[in-house]
């Protein structure tokens, strides 16, 4: 099933920032979690550049309440560099972990199959 889905249709990245890196401070006061530097790239680099490895992914969203200032030079640099679109979008607010899927249901529920990655969960 899992195969000629990914065989056959477009997949979609959804990378959620959900949380405001309160464990990770002092760091986090100047720099966005997912943007702090490891191995001399953003953390959240690492999982999206193994994007690459997904047959088919036609888009990446990045989805948080963070300002869309604050990603805008990375999603534009990722984007060139995997030669996929990748999109972030605000939400008005905090929605916690799946809130932020359903303010956003209309647009990333629209294409499927989806990917979800919780970014906070797995590096927190």
């Amino acid at each position: 099933m899992i195969h000629s889905m990914l065989d056959n249709d477009s997949m979609y990245f959804v990378v959620m920032f959900t949380f405001t890196g309160t464990r990770f401070r002092p760091l986090s006061f100047n720099v966005p979690k997912p943007l702090f530097p490891l191995a001399g790239q953003p953390m959240v680099h690492h999982p999206i550049s193994a994007c690459k490895k997904i047959p088919n992914l036609a888009q990446i969203y990045h989805l948080g309440f963070y300002e869309e200032r604050e990603f805008a030079l990375y999603v534009s640099s990722i984007s060139n560099e995997l030669e996929i679109p990748v999109r972030y979008l605000k939400e008005d607010r905090p929605h916690g972990s799946a809130g932020g899927l359903y303010h956003f249901r209309d647009l990333i529920m629209e294409e499927d199959p989806i990917f979800i990655y919780t970014y906070d969960f797995v590096h927190a």
